[in-house]
């Protein structure tokens, strides 16, 4: 696999916070064993059904460009409507946008996955703290061209859910290699940058040279 980019606002680790992150990320390791991804046919609705409303695929249809296939109820309420078809990246800013196409570019070629925390926002100004995290899945012969994660809230404000959510701001992304993955599966749920001085900044991030060791 070839060197690539590890995004952090922090130089310390990450750690997963969101039980619908960590339920996700430990049921796709499992499913993955000694592959880089699982294949999208061997998701099982029934398996994950405690984080179902949480839980949404992503389809890549162009190079730089991936839409909901699917996406759960409470999901689609906090976002105000029907998510399946959208454009997964319009809600971002462009600088947002910018680095979350080149986590997804390592996603399709080297099978990493991502965690992200984030200020979620809503029309009247009101804010709350979010974790994604998203996982590579192989679709057949296309290779990874589909990705699957959950969305949660670390803060449960009394709006969410009736107040739909507007804007989206990265404040962390991290790449989780497929090395990685079995470590943090076990239970140890750091994810660490793999430098410790930012090569430069992109937008309002720190971008780490890392990458697949």
């Amino acid at each position: 696999m070839s060197g690539s980019n590890c995004f952090t606002t922090e130089q310390s680790a990450l750690r997963i916070g969101s039980p619908a992150s960590r339920r996700m990320f430990e049921y796709w390791n499992r499913l993955r064993g000694r592959e880089v991804a699982p294949q999208r046919s061997e998701i099982e609705p029934a398996d994950i059904s405690d984080i179902l409303p949480d839980t949404f695929i992503l389809e890549q249809w162009s190079a730089d460009r991936f839409r909901y296939r699917l996406a759960g109820t409470r999901l689609c309420a906090v976002s105000g409507g029907e998510l399946k078809g959208a454009e997964w990246l319009s809600d971002w800013g462009p600088a947002d946008a910018e680095s979350l196409v080149t986590a997804f570019r390592t996603m399709t070629r080297d099978g990493a996955g991502a965690l992200l925390r984030l200020m979620a926002g809503n029309a009247r100004g009101q804010q709350v703290r979010m974790e994604i995290v998203l996982l590579p899945l192989l679709n057949g012969e296309q290779g990874i061209s589909r990705v699957i994660g959950t969305a949660s809230a670390l803060d449960n404000p009394y709006w969410l859910g009736s107040v739909p959510l507007t804007s989206r701001m990265l404040t962390d992304l991290h790449m989780i290699w497929p090395e990685e993955s079995d470590r943090i599966a076990s239970g140890a749920q750091n994810v660490v940058a793999l430098s410790n001085e930012p090569v430069r900044w992109h937008g309002h991030l720190a971008v780490y040279e890392g990458g697949a060791r």
